[in-house]
C-alpha cells in the first residue's frame, strides 16, 4: 500500500509544478492586455496591413462598373450644366491612370443640344470632370497615348488597322498586298508592323511598306531615331510579308520579303529602351496638305502576334479621322481564324 500511495503523492506534485509553470509564462501577456484595456491607458497602436508586412504594397483601387461609370457622368455633367437635361449616355470606356485612378469617357446625348464627348477621373472614392467637348482629338495635347486609345479605342489621327497591348510581345507579323494611290498627288502612307507603338512615350519598332509622294518603298525604323527608307523599291500589287522579332538583349530582327519580285531584307538592330510591351499591325496616314491619300482596300493575311492569331488578343480597332472628327477608314472585323482584316479608304 505504501508504494502507489508515494507514487500517487508524486504524480500530483508534479501536476501542480506544471501548473504554476504554465501560470507563470501567462502571467506577462495577462498583464500587458489588463493594462492595454484598462480605463485611462492608452491603447496600443495597431500596425497596418503594410507595416505588418513589411514590404506588402496597398492594393489597388478597383475598377468601377459601367453602371457606376454611367451614374458619375450623370451626375458631373448635371452639375455642370445644372439646366440640361441629359437624354442618355452610351459608349462608356474605362481605362486605368494609376494605381487609384480610373479614367472614364462617354457620349452624352443632351436632350436640346448637339451630342458631346465627357472625360471624368475616380480617385480613389472622389469623382471628378476631366473634359467635355465635339473632336476626341483634342484630348492628345494633354492625355497620355495610351489613355486616348483605350477611351476613344474607335478613332486615332492617324492610325488604321490593330493592335494589343496587354502583355509582352516578342513577335508581329502579317503579309498585305500593296495598295494603289490612285492620284499623282505629294501623298504619303505606310504599311506596317511593329512593337511599342501604342505605349506611352514616342517609341517603336518597325518595319513596312512606305508610299512617298510618287514611288512604294520598304521602310524600317527604331522611333526616335529617324528612319531608313529606299533599298528595295515596292510595287503596287506586290505580295509584302514583315515581321518584326525581339531577339532578347534589346536586339530586334526587322524582316521583309516581297513575295512578288522575290526580294528580301533582314537586317537586327538594337533599342535599350524597347519593353515590348505591344504589337501593332496598321495602316498609317501621314499628314500632307492633301489628307489622307486615296488608296485601295489593304487585305492584311496572316496576322500572327507572338506567333499566335491576332484575334486571339481581344486587339483594339483603330481608325483614322480627319479634322472635322469625319471617319475616313473603315477598317473590319478581325476574321474567325484570327488571321486577317482588311483597311479601307471612305
Amino acid at each position: 500500500m505504501a508504494g502507489p500511495t508515494r507514487r500517487r503523492t508524486w504524480l500530483s506534485l508534479c501536476g501542480v509544478a506544471i501548473v504554476l509553470i504554465v501560470a507563470v509564462a501567462t502571467l506577462p501577456g495577462v498583464f500587458r492586455a489588463s493594462r492595454a484595456t484598462s480605463p485611462g491607458a492608452p491603447a496600443s497602436p495597431t500596425p497596418s496591413l503594410s507595416a505588418a508586412a513589411g514590404t506588402r504594397p496597398r492594393s489597388a483601387t478597383a475598377a468601377p462598373g459601367r453602371r457606376a461609370a454611367l451614374h458619375a457622368l450623370a451626375r458631373l455633367l448635371a452639375h455642370r450644366h445644372p439646366g440640361e437635361q441629359i437624354a442618355h449616355i452610351s459608349s462608356v470606356e474605362v481605362a486605368r491612370g494609376s494605381a487609384d485612378t480610373w479614367w472614364v469617357a462617354g457620349s452624352a446625348f443632351p436632350a436640346s443640344a448637339s451630342a458631346y464627348l465627357a472625360v471624368a477621373v475616380k480617385d480613389r472614392d472622389t469623382w471628378r470632370l476631366r473634359w467635355c467637348g465635339a473632336d476626341a482629338r483634342s484630348c492628345r495635347a494633354w492625355m497620355a497615348p495610351r489613355l486616348y486609345r483605350q477611351l476613344f479605342p474607335s478613332t486615332d489621327v492617324n492610325w488604321a488597322g490593330y493592335y494589343v497591348a496587354s502583355g509582352h510581345f516578342t513577335s508581329v507579323r502579317a503579309t498585305w498586298k500593296q495598295p494603289r494611290i490612285a492620284a499623282s498627288r505629294d501623298y504619303q502612307l505606310s504599311v506596317w508592323v511593329g512593337l511599342d507603338g501604342s505605349r506611352d512615350v514616342d517609341q517603336v519598332e518597325q518595319t513596312g511598306t512606305m508610299w512617298d509622294r510618287h514611288s512604294s518603298v520598304a521602310f524600317y525604323e527604331m522611333v526616335p531615331r529617324p528612319p531608313f527608307v529606299g533599298g528595295v523599291a515596292i510595287r503596287p500589287g506586290d505580295t509584302i510579308s514583315a515581321a518584326v522579332r525581339c531577339l532578347g538583349r534589346h536586339r530586334f530582327r526587322l524582316t521583309l520579303f516581297d513575295h512578288t519580285r522575290q526580294v528580301r531584307y533582314s537586317l537586327v538592330r538594337t533599342d535599350p529602351a524597347a519593353l515590348c510591351a505591344s504589337a501593332e499591325i496598321v495602316v498609317e496616314g501621314h499628314g500632307t496638305a492633301h489628307g489622307l491619300a486615296p488608296f485601295t482596300t489593304v487585305d492584311f493575311t496572316d496576322c500572327l502576334v507572338n506567333g499566335r492569331p491576332l484575334g486571339a488578343f481581344d486587339p483594339t480597332k483603330v481608325e483614322i479621322v480627319d479634322d472635322f472628327g469625319s471617319l475616313e477608314t473603315c477598317t473590319s472585323s478581325v476574321s474567325v481564324d484570327g488571321l486577317s482584316f482588311t483597311v479601307a479608304r471612305q
